[in-house]
């Protein structure tokens, strides 16, 4: 469900292979609970930063102020823009396509103020 006109939620991933998968498992748990979101690739000078920034700046610019990185270790940063550049909400290193899609399913029950799947 991309769309730049109304994105409830940015998403910014380092390409490469392993990303690809974990991108495609976060987008169906966020289809699946009906979030419109947006995805970005990271150029290299995202490198520099840390991880939780560039999920941080993600989170500034969503309409409901949350944000996601995948970074280029693998590991999915979610951040809120209310919470500290270098404090974000979760930050794993998921290893299942089922755990990232739960992931993904809890991001989007967040956006829309429902309780979270343990």
């Amino acid at each position: 469900m991309k769309n730049s006109e109304v994105t409830f939620l940015k998403i910014k991933w380092f390409p490469n292979e392993g990303n690809e998968r974990l991108l495609n498992e976060l987008c169906y748990g966020l289809e699946e609970e009906g979030i419109i979101y947006e995805i970005e690739e990271a150029k290299t000078d995202t490198e520099k930063q840390s991880d939780s920034a560039v999920a941080y700046y993600c989170a500034v610019s969503s309409k409901f102020g949350i944000g996601v990185y995948i970074s280029h270790k693998g590991n999915i940063i979610v951040h809120y823009k209310k919470l500290e550049i270098d404090d974000p909400y979760l930050d794993i290193k998921p290893c299942s396509d089922e755990e990232i899609r739960e992931i993904g399913g809890n991001i989007g029950r967040l956006l829309k103020g429902q309780p979270l799947r343990v």
